[in-house]
């Protein structure tokens, strides 16, 4: 299913070893995290790290091009939970 356009999440991951920021208010026990989504076309026979990564890399919108230039980790699925899948000016083979 679709992501709606330009959705964006805000998500408590649970107390941080860096504290939480005092302007997140009362709901946030640890750091904020903003979460976006996108939807993105997948290939036969690619993984879902392949598909972000081929997004982020020959993508030429600006949402992919912004994007690309900060790190991605994976939150789903939980086989890749936690891992850097992208790093901004450098190339990650999967």
């Amino acid at each position: 299913m679709p992501f709606p356009y330009r959705w964006r999440g805000k998500v408590d991951f649970g107390p941080s070893r860096f504290g939480r920021n005092p302007d997140d208010g009362p709901e946030f026990t640890g750091r904020r995290v903003d979460v976006i989504g996108r939807s993105i076309s997948v290939n036969e026979n690619e993984t879902p790290v392949a598909s972000v990564q081929r997004y982020l890399r020959d993508s030429k919108t600006e949402s992919a091009m912004l994007l690309a230039e900060r790190p991605v980790v994976a939150i789903w699925p939980d086989a890749y939970l936690g891992d850097v899948i992208w790093q901004p000016a450098q190339s990650i083979k999967s």
